[in-house]
């Protein structure tokens, strides 16, 4: 994935995932390998969570992974591991308690691009990237893409994933073997 964007939160309409999800579509006009991961289930609270999780597989297009559909258990290590992996934190919430998964991703500093609302803001402070709380997909993927654009982490991640050992030996240590492999007969 080429972003790849990290959604750790529970399937509630409050969430807005439907909004992640339209922004990851547009992202991909112009970053085709972009995709979201959405580590939650229905929140257990409320009956209507699971209606709009079957909404939001509905919804979902390619590149976006809800894990709770796939069967993922998303367990501490797992969640550390997607926190590791990502280029990016997103989120549209309309509201939040406290926003720890915004804390998660400072943690792991990841570039984090979220809702403006008080308990985000109160957590990241000016090291984020905010939208409205009501920003529809286009402000936010634009707000993803500006941000991921410029944020140096965001930058490392891709270009390790740009001198990732596959490409290296394919584009350099192979055709430099072959070349020594056809100088040593000549």
């Amino acid at each position: 994935a080429d972003p790849l964007l990290l959604l750790p939160v529970r399937m509630t309409r409050r969430k807005r995932i439907d909004i992640a999800i339209d922004a990851l579509g547009r992202l991909r006009r112009t970053y085709p390998n972009a995709a979201l991961v959405v580590t939650g289930g229905p929140g257990a609270h409320n009956p209507a969570n699971a209606i709009y999780a079957r909404e939001l597989a509905a919804q979902a297009g390619p590149g976006v992974h809800l894990l709770h559909d796939l069967g993922v258990p998303v367990r501490d290590r797992v969640l550390s591991d997607l926190y590791a992996l990502a280029d990016g934190s997103t989120s549209a919430s309309a509201n939040e308690g406290f926003g720890i998964p915004v804390l998660e991703a400072g943690w792991h500093r990841l570039p984090i691009i979220c809702s403006d609302i008080p308990a985000l803001r109160a957590v990241a402070g000016e090291d984020a990237t905010y939208v409205p709380a009501d920003a529809d997909g286009r402000s936010l993927a634009r707000a993803i893409a500006g941000r991921l654009d410029v944020d140096p982490i965001a930058r490392l991640h891709r270009r390790s994933r740009d001198l990732a050992w596959p490409r290296v030996l394919a584009e350099h240590a192979l055709p430099a073997i072959h070349g020594m492999d056809r100088g040593a007969r000549g």
